[in-house]
């Protein structure tokens, strides 16, 4: 049996533990390592007990649970983890904590639009900019494609509750 920690409707389910984004001003990688993500199998498992026991909210959480797999070549991701959860019966919600918006794919966002349990809620790294003590610009983390933040920013657009931590620096690449 798992110590649950937090209220009895809610529950922490954590899927990986690490990173491996290296964001320059982000010491997790230096602190918990690399991207380590858990089975598929071993997360439904624990969020299965967990519903049993009564809790009605799952919190999915990781360092970036968007690159849940991507440190492995089961070809698990994200996406496959959402689905095999919402597959679960009952009356419950998930909530994704802590996703980073270079790691979003055009499959995980069309699931989050019909997910059945996952809440209308984000919670996106982003990183204001400076350049000369004058903000620059807000700039999501890793996307430097133009396409891929086209349709970040259009899924981005729908009625969702998003949270940001904000973190501030300065420009080190002076391309941007």
């Amino acid at each position: 049996a798992r110590l649950q920690l937090t209220v009895p409707h809610v529950a922490y389910l954590k899927i990986a533990d690490g990173c491996d984004n290296r964001c320059s001003y982000c010491s997790i990688p230096k602190i918990r390592g690399g991207l380590r993500s858990r089975s598929i199998a071993s997360c439904v498992k624990e969020a299965e007990n967990l519903l049993n026991a009564g809790v009605k909210e799952l919190v999915v959480i990781a360092q970036d649970v968007t690159a849940f797999g991507m440190d492995n070549e089961s070809g698990e991701n994200l996406t496959g983890l959402l689905r095999k959860l919402d597959e679960l019966s009952g009356n419950f919600w998930i909530r994704l904590l802590y996703t980073h918006p270079a790691h979003y794919t055009d499959e995980l966002v069309e699931f989050l639009s019909k997910s059945k349990h996952v809440l209308p809620y984000l919670d996106i790294h982003s990183t204001l900019i400076f350049t000369n003590t004058k903000v620059r610009c807000l700039y999501l983390s890793g996307i430097n494609n133009p396409p891929k933040m086209y349709r970040f920013i259009c899924f981005i657009a729908t009625p969702y509750t998003y949270n940001t931590p904000v973190a501030f620096g300065y420009i080190i690449n002076k391309a941007l």
